[in-house]
């Protein structure tokens, strides 16, 4: 067990230095256009795949040091904690970079969005509909539910993995 928590930690500060190097590499985003920005959202899903692999590698563990044989629930759960500990990371380099890095990033985002909608030539009724979309996520706009939603997104994914890691997992030992 303390293998998989020390995984997940691992996976965490990585998922943490990743994103505070992508952050110092592109600095301030309002000096982004609204394609460098899709680049650098696209970039952020590297974290899954550091998730990922390291759910895989948790669950590896659990295998490589049982005793006995270790069911498909044991093996899901020991994924699912690896990525509680990464989540946490994430929910906290979320909240860090909102609240203390660039507390006017929700403004600036959703006038960088709303700016590209417009040089893509979008009508009145999208960019209002585009901002009453940006308005319905109003409730993000605080540092810690940014933290809180994005430690629960990243929770789900891993959990998801884990799933899906130890079904094929098993599956593979019976084949």
């Amino acid at each position: 067990m303390k293998a998989v928590l020390l995984i997940g930690i691992v996976a965490g500060g990585l998922i943490f230095a990743y994103s505070m190097i992508m952050l110092a590499v592109v600095g301030n985003i309002t000096s982004l256009s609204a394609d460098e920005i899709d680049r650098l959202e696209l970039l952020g899903y590297g974290r899954y795949l550091v998730l990922f692999v390291a759910v895989f590698l948790a669950i590896g563990s659990t295998l490589r040091h049982a005793a006995l044989p270790v069911g498909r629930a044991i093996l899901l759960r020991r994924g699912v904690l690896c990525a509680a500990a990464a989540a946490l990371f994430v929910g906290a380099t979320e909240f860090v970079y909102i609240r203390f890095l660039n507390p006017q990033f929700f403004e600036q985002y959703e006038t960088i969005y709303l700016g590209h909608l417009q040089q893509r030539g979008a009508s009145p009724e999208e960019l209002a509909s585009a901002s009453r979309q940006l308005e319905a996520l109003s409730w993000m706009r605080s540092p810690m539910m940014m933290g809180l939603f994005y430690a629960a997104e990243t929770l789900v994914v891993g959990a998801a993995s884990a799933l899906l890691i130890s079904a094929l997992i098993k599956q593979h030992a019976r084949s």
